[in-house]
């Protein structure tokens, strides 16, 4: 009986291992790519935001009329949604690395 627990508690601790450490690796790497991705969207929406706001108040408020502002939160949040989806795979699970070199 000894024998048969020392096996079990074995194989458990093997499993739990492993699986311990690809959760631990999961989460890396998906905190590593929504940082860089979170840092890249605030960048992005700041450098937008800042050459918006140094144009005169008659343009600003017919690009407002425009509705330029919708616009652009379309168009970030097809950006947040587009990265999101291209780390995930079709389970929904998390992808270590897509990177496959810069596209000429």
């Amino acid at each position: 009986m000894p024998v048969i627990i020392g096996i079990v508690s074995s194989v458990i601790t093997a499993l739990l291992s492993s699986l311990i450490s690809r959760i631990i690796g999961a989460l890396g790497f998906g905190m590593i790519a929504f940082s860089g991705c979170n840092f890249a969207m605030k960048l992005l929406q700041d450098k937008v935001s800042s050459n918006l706001s140094s144009l005169p108040v008659a343009i600003v408020s017919i690009l407002a009329m425009a509705g330029v502002g919708q616009c652009l939160s379309i168009l970030f949040s097809a950006l947040v949604i587009r990265t999101t989806l291209a780390g995930m795979d079709s389970a929904g699970n998390l992808i270590q690395s897509k990177w496959k070199g810069f596209k000429a």
